[in-house]
């Protein structure tokens, strides 16, 4: 079984005490840009292969390129022991493509998050503004209603 990424950093100096404090990596199981990128074009996955020997995984076109006419390949993964890459050993990476489709989803979705943050702090200046202004103006009472001057 995969253990949980995390460490225990004590706060005191005997490691018995009961304040512990436990540092989750809140970023497990999230895929990084670089895992998300084909090792022979160092671009993001385009229709994502995989050998069905060593598992490695490859944008379709680079590696059909790569082949070309020849009939086999060494796997291009540094220290692979695949000595005889062939297209008939490729099968389409249907993770691969999910994880891709996530990422993407992912970085929109951080996108579209910073742009309404930007946009709630102007809201908020502009809101800030405002109060300013109107608290220079002095009230006045209208049969027990405040009112601006």
């Amino acid at each position: 079984k995969k253990k949980n990424s995390s460490s225990r950093i004590s706060r005191g100096a005997d490691d018995d005490e009961d304040e512990d404090l436990e540092v989750m990596n809140t970023n497990a199981g999230v895929d990084s840009e670089q895992q998300m990128k084909c090792s022979l074009t160092s671009n993001f996955f385009e229709n994502p292969v995989k050998s069905t020997q060593c598992n490695h995984t490859y944008s379709l076109d680079a590696l059909r390129s790569m082949i070309g006419k020849k009939r086999s390949i060494k796997c291009p993964y540094y220290g692979c022991n695949n000595t005889e890459l062939t297209m008939d050993q490729i099968e389409e990476d249907v993770e691969m493509t999910m994880r891709v489709k996530r990422f993407f989803r992912r970085q929109e979705a951080q996108k579209d998050m910073e742009e309404r943050l930007r946009d709630d702090e102007l809201n908020v200046d502009d809101y800030e503004g405002r109060n300013s202004i109107m608290s220079d103006r002095k009230p006045d009472i209208v049969q027990g209603m405040t009112v601006l001057n």
